[in-house]
């Protein structure tokens, strides 16, 4: 019995009853709705027919609205109501083979008939002709024999409340009967033993045979055969630090490979972790162990949620040993408030950025982990954590106010760790955020080279009370790149290199090593010196006395070639290339005959661990060498740094027949400022602090770039006395919390350090 054929029977009892009042007799201005109700044949329906009006006028909404007349013996009927929007059904009481429902325009379901609006005395004809039921049957059988118990879903296309249900017989029969015309899907089920499977043995929805019905049909199907249940089984348990125990209660999850919610299995391991999938039909799946909040999710195999190992299973597979261990977690709570102004009141922030950072199993970096955002009360709850240390930010989006990590810090830099133990959960309390400051920060020397010293001390500071020792790695730096200073080619390829090998640029005369350089070597102590270009720009002498300030003097060499471009290609050679080396999936392409384009392009390589290759942007194509590098390194994406003026569309139009258009963007702007904006705001989003440094030239960014790639922020190029509407306009949307200048006043003066917005 459909759900519509229920509620007119219902109604009529009430109104029988006397639990609803019919609605007096109406005045003049009502709307009348008559006609003729016929069975399919055209004669007279043998049983009474009642209607049904639904919709909304002055007094309300609902059903049973008007008065209603009809007369069994001519199948005439009447119907008066107020001036209105309604839809009329009509239910007929007879026999099986007629359908129960039927309204004005044709639906065979109240919830899918169309609704009309009457207007005052509104006189309508509408003669309504009853449907002819149809029926499907046929049978189902599995290995040969008749399956004996289960059930078939027919369901009519385009209509969600179109679904109907036969049951599957001892003998493997099954009808259906009762439906309208039109298109259908079959879904057999008889359980555990048997896969379900849609008609003609289709796996799911998409690919299922649809069955077409006419009015008053008696489509026999035939036979439909089911293939043997497969079954999935195994044990989940829980790794505390070593130490397996049953995990009870835990979910097991079999999804299918592509993502298909009707299909997917979902199970609960018994008191000793046990799990038995069954019913499963032929495909790919994806394996997957959860349970509370305490518990981190994961994937068979070991994987972890983001990447599940898939399984194929063939019909009648009875897979054993897929076995699943989750481990112990914790769980962080917090309230995120804004506060405008001393004294005012704390209020919830609603939609805040909560950014969870995680120290890696090594205890050497911190990744991002997880964002999760405030609800309308500002509250957050961070589970499912894995044990271990972590940090926390606070944002708000909109910019209005400050971010803070974790106990009153503004800089993750010194932030405070939080440790996340098995089973616990860690409440942080109230966490306000202030209105929106920019802190000033300036590194600068008596000269670039002293200034190229200052950006190695801010990465590594100078011994203080606290670090009497100084913050100089056990056994010294790792790297130092070490350029001419009076000159910019280079050192533009330098940058990202010592970025991506955690090291810095140091700038020399071509003849001699500045005082204030060897001390500085003399406190890194490098573990290897790598000199950028050849004895024209740094002089052999210089080559040999630097050998002092390393441990042999093998660990000093040379980078350089016949140019500019030859020098930038090996150093991209030396560090990802060759048999050993990671390759570049992503790289910088700027021109090597001007600095402004490549001085950007430096915290952005290094950020994606690629490096910036110096060509001869006026040529109308790359030269062979630079090509035949890019395919050593299996570079996939390639960054053009500049305008067409810079490197030729010739170059672009090449790099995007050779890696595809999808995997060659420029950055350009009719500055050399706005061409610098654009690189950081395609990589650096949101970077609590920015670097700005003065784009008339060059020393300072030179020696800025491995300071920002420490950092994590973007050097931005900014006029020396007032900074670009532009890069003013990018600080002010993203999450920057300082602003970090390189060099002196002569470069970048007072007033830049105040903020002053160029004028145009």
């Amino acid at each position: 019995m459909t759900r519509s054929r229920t509620l007119a029977i219902l109604f009529g009892l009430a109104v029988a009853t006397g639990v609803i009042t019919p609605t007096p007799a109406f005045a003049a201005a009502n709307v009348t709705i008559h006609g003729t109700v016929t069975s399919p044949s055209g004669g007279v329906p043998d049983a009474p027919v009642w209607m049904l009006v639904c919709g909304n006028n002055s007094t309300g909404s609902g059903c049973g609205y008007g008065t209603q007349t009809y007369d069994q013996a001519t199948g005439a009927y009447t119907i008066t109501v107020q001036p209105g929007t309604y839809s009329i059904g009509f239910n007929y009481t007879g026999t099986s083979t007629i359908l129960p429902f039927v309204a004005l325009g044709g639906a065979f379901e109240l919830s899918n008939a169309a609704s009309t609006t009457y207007a005052a005395a509104q006189d309508v004809t509408a003669d309504v002709r009853l449907v002819a039921a149809a029926t499907i049957s046929g049978t189902v059988s599995g290995g040969g024999q008749p399956v004996t118990s289960g059930t078939v879903t027919i369901e009519r296309d385009g209509d969600f409340y179109g679904r109907y249900t036969a049951y599957i017989g001892s003998d493997g029969s099954y009808l259906a009967k009762g439906l309208p015309p039109g298109t259908y899907t079959l879904l057999f089920d008889s359980g555990s033993t048997w896969n379900y499977g849609y008609w003609q043995n289709a796996r799911n929805l998409t690919t299922a045979t649809h069955v077409s019905v006419a009015e008053g049909a008696s489509v026999v199907l035939g036979d439909d055969s089911l293939t043997h249940s497969t079954a999935v089984i195994g044990t989940v348990q829980l790794d505390s630090g070593g130490v397996l125990t049953p995990l009870p209660n835990d979910y097991v999850s079999l999804t299918p490979v592509p993502y298909n919610e009707y299909e997917t299995k979902l199970v609960f391991t018994d008191a000793q972790g046990h799990y038995e999938i069954d019913g499963i039909a032929p495909g790919t799946y994806t394996l997957c162990f959860g349970s509370d909040q305490y518990v981190v999710p994961s994937c068979w195999n070991n994987e972890d949620r983001d990447h599940p190992t898939q399984i194929s299973i063939a019909a009648g597979d009875v897979l054993t040993g897929m076995d699943g261990t989750v481990r112990p977690a914790g769980r962080i709570t917090a309230t995120v408030q804004t506060r405008d102004g001393t004294g005012a009141p704390a209020v919830p922030l609603a939609g805040a950025d909560v950014d969870l950072w995680k120290l890696n199993d090594a205890g050497t970096f911190y990744d991002f982990f997880r964002e999760q955002t405030t609800d309308t009360g500002g509250n957050v709850s961070a589970e499912q954590l894995p044990v271990g240390t972590y940090r926390i930010e606070f944002r708000d989006p909109s910019g209005d106010h400050s971010s803070e990590w974790w106990n009153n810090h503004r800089y993750f830099g010194d932030s405070e760790d939080l440790v996340v133990g098995t089973n616990s959960t860690t409440d942080l309390g109230d966490v306000v955020l202030l209105p929106r400051t920019l802190d000033p920060f300036r590194t600068s020397g008596e000269d670039r080279f002293s200034g190229a010293v200052q950006m190695t001390q801010a990465i590594w500071p100078l011994p203080t009370a606290e670090f009497p020792d100084g913050e100089v790695p056990l056994g010294g730096v790792p790297i130092i790149y070490i350029a001419n200073g009076l000159n910019y080619p280079d050192a533009l390829s330098a940058g990202p290199a010592a970025i991506v090998q955690q090291g810095a640029l140091l700038l020399v005369l071509p003849t001699s090593i500045p005082d204030v350089v060897a001390a500085e070597l003399h406190r890194l102590h490098p573990k290897k010196i790598v000199i950028v270009g050849g004895p024209a720009s740094v002089s052999d002498d210089v080559m040999n006395q630097l050998s002092a300030f390393v441990s042999d003097p093998g660990d000093v060499t040379r980078q350089n070639g016949i140019d500019r471009f030859a020098a930038s290609r090996n150093l991209a050679r030396s560090v990802w290339g060759g048999p050993t080396g990671p390759g570049a999936q992503t790289v910088f392409i700027s021109t090597g005959l001007n600095f402004p384009d490549a001085l950007d392009a430096g915290p952005a390589a290094g950020l994606v661990n690629g490096p910036v290759i110096l060509v001869n942007g006026s040529l109308p194509a790359l030269d062979t060498d630079t090509v035949d590098l890019l395919g050593e390194l299996e570079t996939i994406n390639v960054f053009i740094a500049g305008g067409p003026g810079s490197v030729s569309p010739g170059i672009e139009a090449q790099l995007t027949n050779k890696l595809g258009a999808d995997h060659v963007h420029r950055f350009t702007g009719e500055t050399r400022y706005e061409a610098a904006a654009a690189i950081n705001a395609w990589f650096f989003p949101t970077a609590e602090t920015v670097f700005l440094a003065t784009g008339a030239n060059f020393p300072d960014a030179l020696a800025g770039a491995p300071l920002a790639g420490a950092v994590g922020g973007p050097i931005y190029l900014s006029q020396p006395t007032c900074i670009p509407q532009i890069v003013a306009s990018q600080i002010s949307e993203g999450d920057t919390q300082g602003i970090w200048l390189l060099g002196g006043p002569a470069s970048i003066t007072p007033a830049v350090e105040d903020r002053t917005v160029c004028a145009s």
